[in-house]
């Protein structure tokens, strides 16, 4: 650990284990040196920084952990009825004893384990089921270690938990898959209409399917559905959206221009509306999200490194409350899409803050 530098006067650097005193150094402040201790067993430590003003003054300035035996993650992947979960282990560390602890709903058969230096496998899994995995190390002498607790379930099969949205005789047509193997007991349905929540309802028919009547207005909505099974077992579908409406008087006609490291937004509106300002929001495939608020009718929006694609749209309200949306838009940096390729996209992964309004 480096000590940053501060006014000359001295430190204290003290070790605690399981809050109690273990180890204690004293230097000056201007003394840049890495603290360093001799540990010969992997129990975790606490260093405090105090600096000593006076005899009988002190000032707390911070702390860290020190955990030489920590579990660190590195993949978890589920395939056929197995999940194979990758890990990292101090090499320093004696390790006496090391296993998962699985829990699971009662009558489920608890799938065995076969560890090896990095990964350990659980099978067979059950379908349908949670499992709550936590890995456990027992170092020698006496200490040990614990990861974080993983969610793991066997996925769906690719053509399960799917959503298609279209457009009926003005209906809103809603049409899913949930999984074949569990039984479901219900859907819960969020709908949003131009990014608001808009309706949320539960099915309990037979039908995979449902309607909800529009208005006739330009509009996009996007619907994700939460399928609930015995068991306490339940997941997400994927969100996905739709475009409704005629663009003519009710949009804003929003193209870009692509360039190595940004994209340059160009948006026109109906007439002589005149808003009190323009947002764009948007989202990179990687989940960083876009917000910009403008006055004019153009915007930038830096291209961030190794992004595959960013989705925008654009947004305005005038003083009396009329409200202009564009069509969504996706730029593919590395396929060099420019104004020629542009094309408005059904079915659209939102960003984390859109996805927050579905589950809240």
């Amino acid at each position: 650990m480096d000590i940053p530098p501060i006014a000359n006067t001295d430190i204290a650097l003290i070790w605690l284990h399981k809050g109690l005193y273990h180890h204690m150094e004293t230097r000056s402040s201007s003394d840049s040196r890495p603290v360093e201790l001799t540990i010969t067993s992997c129990i975790d430590y606490q260093l405090n920084v105090v600096r000593l003003l006076s005899p009988i003054a002190r000032e707390f300035m911070g702390s860290v952990d020190i955990q030489p035996g920590k579990i660190e993650i590195s993949k978890v992947l589920t395939f056929g009825n197995q999940a194979h979960i990758q890990y990292k282990l101090n090499q320093f560390c004696q390790m006496k004893h090391f296993h998962a602890q699985v829990n699971h709903l009662p009558g489920v058969p608890t799938p065995q384990q076969s560890i090896s230096n990095d990964r350990i496998q659980l099978s067979p899994l059950s379908s349908c089921v949670n499992y709550d995995v936590q890995l456990i190390a027992y170092y020698v002498p006496e200490s040990y270690s614990v990861s974080r607790v993983m969610r793991i379930a066997l996925p769906a099969a690719h053509d399960e938990n799917k959503v298609h949205l279209s457009i009926e005789d003005e209906n809103l047509l809603i049409e899913w898959k949930a999984r074949a193997a569990c039984q479901l007991k219900k859907s819960v349905i969020n709908v949003l209409r131009n990014n608001e929540p808009w309706k949320q309802f539960d099915h309990t028919g037979a039908g995979p399917s449902d309607r909800i009547p529009l208005e006739k207005q330009y509009s996009t909505y996007a619907v994700s559905i939460k399928f609930i099974y015995a068991n306490d077992f339940s997941e997400m579908s994927e969100i996905v959206s739709i475009v409704y409406g005629s663009q003519t008087t009710n949009s804003l006609n929003l193209t870009f221009d692509l360039h190595p490291n940004r994209m340059d937004l160009l948006w026109t509106g109906p007439g002589l509306y005149q808003p009190l300002f323009y947002r764009v929001d948007g989202v990179y495939d990687n989940g960083n999200e876009i917000t910009k608020v403008v006055t004019g009718h153009r915007c930038t929006i830096p291209l961030e490194p190794g992004v595959e694609y960013a989705n925008v749209i654009v947004a305005a309200v005038d003083a009396n409350g009329e409200r202009k949306i564009s069509s969504h838009r996706t730029a593919w940096p590395k396929r060099g899409d420019s104004n020629s390729s542009l094309f408005t996209r059904s079915h659209l992964v939102y960003s984390h803050a859109i996805r927050e309004l579905f589950h809240a």
